[in-house]
């Protein structure tokens, strides 16, 4: 489904698997900072009823959000994948460059996406940047 304008950012969709994931997930990371869902919102600047709407996995959080449960200490690469931190953390700043390419893109070609359009399309110029990364990486270590 395409986004109109009018519908970009409150355009109702079915939770999807990885919604009702992630809101699981944001509630485990509330319950292990000895939150409540109030308290939560309030840190976070939200209403109570978007925090009980991402716990829900009625919605993702934006990118804003979940920048702000980092700074509380939350776990936002398991909130996102399930995955406990290790060797594998996403780099923001790459991210960041990513995304901004994409909203690039779509603004010479005046497409209006949605916000996880947008993050969709992203991902994969993220890894491609990465698998760049760690290659120049290895050929400089490589190289006398």
């Amino acid at each position: 489904m395409t986004d109109t304008p009018e519908t970009k950012y409150t355009q109702q969709a079915a939770p999807s698997d990885l919604d009702e994931c992630v809101g699981t997930r944001v509630q485990e990371e509330r319950v292990r900072l000895q939150l409540t869902q109030a308290q939560l919102a309030e840190r976070l600047g939200i209403s109570r009823t978007s925090a009980n709407l991402y716990e829900g996995g009625k919605h993702l959080p934006r990118a804003e959000v979940l920048i702000r449960l980092d700074g509380l200490g939350a776990d936002v690469l398991y909130i996102l994948t399930g995955r406990k931190p290790g060797t594998d953390v996403v780099d923001l700043d790459v991210m960041a460059f990513a995304m901004e390419e994409v909203r690039r893109q779509t603004s010479q070609s005046a497409e209006e996406m949605s916000y996880r359009d947008c993050l969709s399309r992203a991902w994969p110029i993220y890894m491609a940047l990465m698998n760049y990364k760690r290659l120049s990486s290895e050929l400089k270590s490589t190289v006398p």
